[in-house]
């Protein structure tokens, strides 16, 4: 994985996705989806990593990528036209598992719908590849394609008069896989009868656990106590606005060692060895007149 771009923490706000954040989760995502997904289309997702105040992002790419607003407007409609297939692709998968009665495969279905909200995508290239930016409030918008997740993302080649289409036929095409010829494997049917497509048993069976914390997390989310909202409060001020505490922090040390350092001492202690040395002194001298007195009278 090479480093493609850099975006700043303070510049947007990460996502929360139950007791943490959306792209801390990036590993499970990509485990979900590599059954479902093309490796290529799997590699457009890139791989956050917070590095003090910065982001890092990594892919496959070698070389350095910038915005897509950067590059010429025909290329920006091709690669919006290539990033709202794959939106399409993904909204099928979601749609069968948020649909499901199962609260595992909701939870599921959730995470990856999150995960490719077009909202809070941002598209990335090197002028011939690109790869989306995600788990951050982009508030993104699409230059050139509909950004409306429940409508009709991907728009399909336009029909020419000479070879009209009915409009089932356009439906059938847009539902079917794109690979036609590729073989799958047969997935088994849960006993609810619901046909499960594009969901990996195995992934499911081994994931089980952490789906069900997800699902009580979903539940505890709404149940929040007052002290959590406090916390919450908390975390967002200092994420929001770190630099002006680390300021006031600053200024309060500053104010601080300059009070130390103007203070007057206080020489009470010295004055009082001082006196004492003084009265020391002046028995010293009796004593030495008194013994000089002695030695004369003797003498």
């Amino acid at each position: 994985m090479n480093l493609i771009y850099t975006t700043e923490n303070a510049q947007y706000s990460p996502i929360s996705h139950g007791s943490s954040y959306l792209y801390e989760k990036f590993d499970r995502i990509q485990s979900f989806l590599r059954a479902q997904l093309k490796p290529e289309e799997l590699n457009r997702l890139a791989q956050p990593i917070r590095n003090g105040i910065n982001v890092e992002w990594y892919g496959v790419n070698e070389q350095k990528m910038q915005l897509l607003t950067s590059f010429p407007e025909p290329f920006q409609r091709q690669i919006e036209q290539e990033y709202l297939a794959l939106i399409h692709k993904i909204k099928n998968i979601t749609t069968s598992l948020i649909n499901n009665n199962d609260p595992e495969k909701k939870a599921w279905g959730k995470l990856v719908q999150d995960t490719f909200n077009i909202v809070n995508n941002m598209l990335i290239s090197d002028g011939s590849s690109w790869a989306i930016i995600w788990g951050w409030e982009f508030r993104n918008q699409l230059q050139f394609g509909r950004t409306d997740f429940e409508s009709d993302q991907y728009k399909p080649a336009e029909k020419t008069q000479a070879e009209p289409k009915a409009k089932s036929e356009l439906i059938d095409q847009k539902i079917e896989p794109i690979e036609k010829n590729k073989p799958i494997d047969t997935l088994p049917t849960d006993k609810t009868g619901n046909d499960d497509h594009n969901v990996p048993v195995g992934i499911l069976e081994k994931d089980e656990a952490f789906l069900e914390e997800e699902e009580n997390q979903t539940i505890e989310k709404t149940r929040l106590s007052f002290w959590q909202y406090i916390k919450r409060f908390f975390r967002w001020l200092a994420y929001r606005f770190w630099g002006l505490m680390l300021l006031i922090v600053y200024t309060l040390l500053i104010i601080f060692l300059t009070k130390q350092c103007t203070k007057k001492p206080d020489c009470s202690e010295f004055q009082k060895v001082e006196r004492e040395l003084k009265y020391l002194e002046g028995r010293i001298k009796e004593r030495c007149s008194e013994n000089v007195e002695l030695n004369t009278e003797n003498q």
